[in-house]
């Protein structure tokens, strides 16, 4: 939930949000700006994004598992019925906060131009800076799937030859450090094909092989991933990226 009094302020926050997140495509309810009279949407089930002048004092107070983000106080409220220390955190997110930090501190220090050329060119390095994390994690996603895959396809392949019978399980593989260690690295998701083996399409719908992707994911980046790509937003997408895989590199 995002707050303002200013409903210019509010209304462009909100829509400022889903092009951050490109390719992906925001699949929960999304309403610039909710009227008081239809805060009980608040209580939805579904994620959502919305806006709203105030936030309702018993919305702040109340057992409630979405964010309040307050433009005016500069204040985010967390979740309350989830506890910090359980929620999974953004993989890199140190590095995204630190980028994000030095183009605001590139438009405090820029004092020639018109403030309006300054406020553009900070939208466009945060936008560009959000561009290239996103980029960095379907990547990233697109090796880790590919490592599962191949890993299932050799145990596949030693357990045809061996018992003459072919299956449709994947053993899991074992646990490996994700290959990319800096957002700083950003490669095309085809390129992750190198291995040679062509990914079936349908690998991501079969709930052993997420499965398998998610324990190939370092340690800490694990949690975050496990809810991901069991979320909608990734699963609408799953398909095009294990398309490009299967292309592999051009």
């Amino acid at each position: 939930l995002i707050v303002s009094q200013s409903l210019g302020v509010v209304s462009s926050a909100v829509l400022s949000l889903v092009p951050l997140i490109k390719p992906f495509v925001w699949q929960g309810a999304f309403i610039p700006i909710l009227p008081e009279i239809l805060s009980e949407s608040l209580d939805s089930p579904i994620p959502f994004i919305m806006g709203m002048q105030y936030a309702p004092e018993d919305v702040k107070t109340n057992s409630r598992d979405f964010i309040i983000v307050d433009l005016d106080a500069g204040t985010i409220l967390p979740p309350t019925t989830s506890p910090r220390k359980g929620r999974p955190v953004l993989p890199e997110y140190k590095k995204l906060v630190e980028s994000i930090n030095k183009a605001k501190q590139h438009f405090q220090e820029l004092q020639g131009p018109p403030l309006q050329h300054r406020r553009n060119k900070l939208t466009e390095d945060i936008l560009n800076t959000f561009h290239d994390y996103v980029t960095w994690m379907i990547d990233l996603i697109g090796t880790v799937v590919m490592q599962a895959y191949v890993t299932g396809s050799r145990a596949h392949t030693s357990s045809t030859s061996s018992s003459g019978e072919h299956t449709t399980t994947y053993m899991l593989p074992v646990n490996v450090a994700s290959p990319l260690d800096s957002i700083d690295s950003i490669d095309s998701a085809g390129g992750s094909a190198a291995a040679g083996v062509a990914p079936d399409v349908a690998f991501l719908e079969n709930d052993d092989n997420v499965h398998a992707v998610i324990e190939n994911f370092h340690n800490d980046q694990r949690p975050f991933f496990r809810e991901f790509l069991k979320s909608q937003l990734f699963s609408v997408s799953s398909g095009q990226l294990m398309k490009i895989l299967s292309q592999g590199p051009t």
